[in-house]
């Protein structure tokens, strides 16, 4: 019965594999045709962290000249022609997927919108089909590529020794796809996408928060006023504030290639400057600025997480001044391979230096980041670790003072800090609107952390 279970089981998940192989074919050919209907010129945007923000930034400088259309939502082998095709983006599954090859169909018989540029984010999990950059490319051929910057998110998933050039290659292969009259921007401050670009004979352009380039972060400075950059390109300096929101020192690289292609498609970068200043926004959970209880803020980048934009997040934290303490909630990083042991105690030493409080949640950070944390002396009785969210609520309320400054960060699997955010914010009603992963599919995915 067993061996006769197990075979069928096998059947199953073969034929599972084939029906998948055939949709993702389908929607790769419905995209195609679509586009057809254009010609758009494409820019794809990667890199580990930033994406929408940047996506969101270059879709604001463009559309004051052209008409844009840009993917905020979906990003991967079926999120990108769900966006072009226009098809709502769910957990679709078994029969729902009948919904999106009827909808696909209509949208090739009726939709036809006008845009002359596509902004596409172009996220991979994998060096391998069809969640890495090979297949994304067979979706869509941009003409223009931007490599935002290079960590190890999903670093579990890519092989070799050294994960980050194979990162690096794999997302890199955008820039190596583009032809000889496109445009690549590029980070200029990781090694490994600069080598990269070594190899590429396309026009370049980078940008840099720490040395020369095209366009170069000069000063950074950030409160809970806002945040402002000031910058050099082309000889001239320029400054970009962004009231009531706490950017990264490290988002200058998406607002950057903003500006960079905005100039290259004829936006001067005053103008550029002009119209982020009054339109951009961070998207839910990329360190927006939320009031929270006892007249304190929350700096709310419960989206994801990884070491590098965590490390960013804490050392912005220790740059706020506040009247209260500076709290920092920090969840597990998920899916970094070979680093998660040596990534969560570095953690352990930024946080003790800009946080007063640290709230810990999760296995990972409790292995790791939790017995540094005592080796360097932090108080007991400021530092608290737990297992979910769930189980860390009542503590974080009960230590959030008038004043205080909050930054909760974390991983989206199974760590969910949304949670957290959610029950410290001043006006919680505002939740579905504010915070991330508020759909009926995130809903039912945190509450399995309480089954």
């Amino acid at each position: 019965m067993a061996k006769k279970t197990a075979a069928l089981l096998r059947i199953s998940a073969i034929m599972k594999k084939k029906v998948e192989k055939l949709i993702l074919s389908w929607l790769l050919i419905a995209t195609k045709l679509q586009l057809k209907k254009n010609n758009p010129t494409i820019i794809g945007v990667t890199g580990s962290a930033g994406k929408t923000s940047a996506v969101k930034a270059i879709n604001e400088v463009l559309k004051t000249k052209y008409s844009v259309k840009s993917t905020l939502t979906g990003n991967s082998e079926t999120g990108i022609p769900f966006e072009i095709l226009d098809i709502p983006i769910r957990n679709w599954s078994g029969l729902g997927w009948l919904v999106v090859l009827k909808l696909s169909l209509w949208r090739l018989i009726s939709h036809w919108p006008k845009y002359e540029l596509l902004v596409v984010e172009m996220g991979i999990d994998s060096d391998q089909e069809p969640k890495n950059m090979e297949y994304l490319l067979k979706i869509i051929q941009p003409q223009m590529g931007v490599f935002l910057n290079v960590n190890n998110v999903h670093g579990l998933n890519f092989s070799g020794s050294d994960t980050i050039k194979a990162i690096t290659a794999e997302k890199g292969k955008l820039l190596l796809s583009l032809p000889k009259n496109g445009l690549a921007i590029y980070s200029q401050d990781h090694e490994s996408i600069v080598d990269l670009v070594k190899s590429i004979d396309v026009k370049k352009l980078a940008f840099s928060i720490a040395q020369p380039a095209d366009m170069q972060l000069l000063k950074y400075r950030v409160s809970l006023k806002g945040t402002e950059f000031v910058f050099i390109s082309s000889g001239k300096q320029y400054t970009l504030k962004i009231e009531k929101q706490l950017l990264l020192k490290e988002s200058f690289g998406g607002l950057a290639t903003a500006l960079l292609l905005g100039q290259k498609l004829g936006i001067e970068i005053e103008q550029g400057i002009k119209t982020l200043e009054k339109n951009f926004e961070l998207l839910p959970g990329r360190s927006t600025l939320i009031k929270g209880i006892n007249s304190s803020m929350i700096i709310d980048s419960s989206y994801n997480s990884s070491f590098e934009p965590t490390a960013a997040a804490l050392r912005m934290l220790g740059e706020v001044s506040v009247r209260g303490q500076k709290i920092a909630v920090l969840g597990d990083m998920r899916e970094i391979g070979k680093q998660e042991k040596a990534d969560h105690e570095e953690l352990a030493k930024i946080a003790a230096k800009n946080a007063d409080e640290i709230i810990l949640v999760g296995p990972l950070t409790a292995k790791y980041t939790l017995p540094q944390l005592k080796k360097l002396k932090f108080a007991k009785t400021k530092t608290h670790s737990f297992t979910t969210a769930y189980e860390a609520l009542e503590t974080v309320k009960k230590l959030v003072g008038q004043h205080d400054l909050i930054l909760v960060k974390g991983s989206q699997n199974t760590i969910f800090l949304e949670i957290i955010v959610k029950e410290i914010m001043e006006h919680p009603e505002q939740a579905s609107k504010i915070l991330c992963r508020q759909s009926k599919y995130w809903n039912k995915q945190r509450q399995h952390l309480l089954d």
